[in-house]
């Protein structure tokens, strides 16, 4: 499917000052002799990658923007050997790294596991998670158990850090349009309460329209809807400690969810189901991290609050049947799903500064309580 899709973002002014952004839309300027010979600006988010053992891939806030990088789904264009398919729950994305392919039941190990800000997300529904204001992604290749102690996944992490207030007041305004009725509206505004307390707040609407065809009743059937929020406060009471709060909330609403695999080459556009199904799903995530930074020791704690529901409905008999069928030994089946998690998680790690030492230490423990009611089973119309 071909899809034609234009976003632009503007920069706006709160008081007297502007922030000044470094993509103001995926626009093609014209550059002089002189622009072109400069260099890309280097982020630099860590020790030299001589020192480290891990195999990373950066993408910057430019590559997010420029690449058209929306969800978590949206990173396989911009990283090799990794690739993300749906089955059986649009939100439940599956990943495959380095041969690597998860179960597409969504049960056994995760191949690649996703931190945000230092916040675990372990649960599978969040990877369907929105991209937006985003500083920087990290792809970290192979088992990361020593540095993140949520998860020992054999693939990798994928770590998501935001953008944080500056010393001025600032923001963006973004405004996007695509195929199929597509409509986004993003909003983010950060700046300092105090010379000690920062605050930003983003946010970000999504509208689409479908495209699958459900042939019974000839109705698009797979809209999606999405709306996603995050408020900040960034504090630093003295100069080796900065302290953060974040809440953010997120609720997707997706009609339509394939039934196990991707539909088939044969009618990649077509179903034939008596009953749609959907998949309604709301996340919510409160933390507070502490971070210090001394000249010996570095010291990082994240506590963090998370919970998640949704509610799904998928026709499992691939047909367009309404009842059963005795004659022929035929019983059309409606799969129900609704999960309720909540999960409160603690990571400590503590590790040497001094990059002149011989020797580089870490320690870190983590813990986690989980609980998980769901009400599911099948229905027989």
């Amino acid at each position: 499917m071909k899809s034609n899709n234009k976003t632009w973002t503007k920069p706006v002014a709160f008081g007297s000052t502007l922030a000044v952004l470094g993509v103001i839309g995926q626009l093609g300027l014209a550059q002089s002799d002189e622009d072109s010979d400069q260099l890309p600006p280097v982020m630099i988010i860590s020790e030299a990658p001589q020192t480290e053992s891990r195999s990373v891939t950066l993408l910057s806030g430019d590559t997010i923007t420029l690449g058209g990088i929306q969800e978590v789904r949206d990173i396989q264009t911009a990283l090799p050997n990794f690739t993300v398919f749906d089955a059986n729950n649009t939100r439940m994305p599956k990943f495959s790294v380095r041969g690597l392919r998860e179960n597409s039941f969504g049960v056994g190990q995760s191949a690649v596991g996703i931190y945000v800000d230092g916040i675990p997300y372990t649960d599978m529904m969040s990877r369907g998670l929105s991209l937006y204001d985003v500083d920087h992604i990290e792809f970290l290749r192979g088992p990361q158990g020593a540095l993140f102690g949520a998860s020992a996944a054999p693939g990798g992490i994928i770590n998501v850090r935001t953008r944080q207030p500056g010393a001025e007041w600032g923001g963006s305004a973004g405004l996007g349009y695509g195929d199929h009725g597509t409509q986004e509206y993003r909003l983010n505004a950060s700046g300092p309460l105090t010379e000690q307390i920062g605050v930003s707040f983003s946010g970000l609407y999504n509208d689409r329209d479908g495209f699958v065809t459900n042939l019974p009743t000839g109705q698009e059937i797979d809209g999606r809807e999405s709306v996603a929020g995050r408020l900040q406060f960034v504090l630093t009471p003295s100069e080796p400690w900065t302290i953060r709060l974040t809440a953010s909330s997120e609720r997707y609403d997706d009609g339509f969810t394939p039934t196990y695999s991707p539909l088939s080459d044969a009618g990649p556009f077509n179903v034939n189901r008596d009953v749609p199904g959907y998949v309604n799903t709301d996340v919510n995530t409160y933390a507070l991290s502490a971070d210090f930074s001394g000249e010996h020791l570095t010291l990082s704690s994240v506590t963090a609050f998370r919970n998640w529901e949704q509610d799904l409905q998928q026709d499992f008999d691939f047909t367009a049947i309404p009842q059963p069928i005795a004659e022929i030994g035929f019983i059309p089946v409606i799969g129900v799903s609704q999960p309720d998690v909540e999960q409160v998680s603690q990571e400590i790690r503590l590790g040497s500064s001094d990059a002149n030492e011989s020797y580089q230490w870490t320690l870190g423990a983590y813990y986690a309580d989980r609980e998980m009611d769901n009400v599911s089973g099948s229905l027989y119309p």
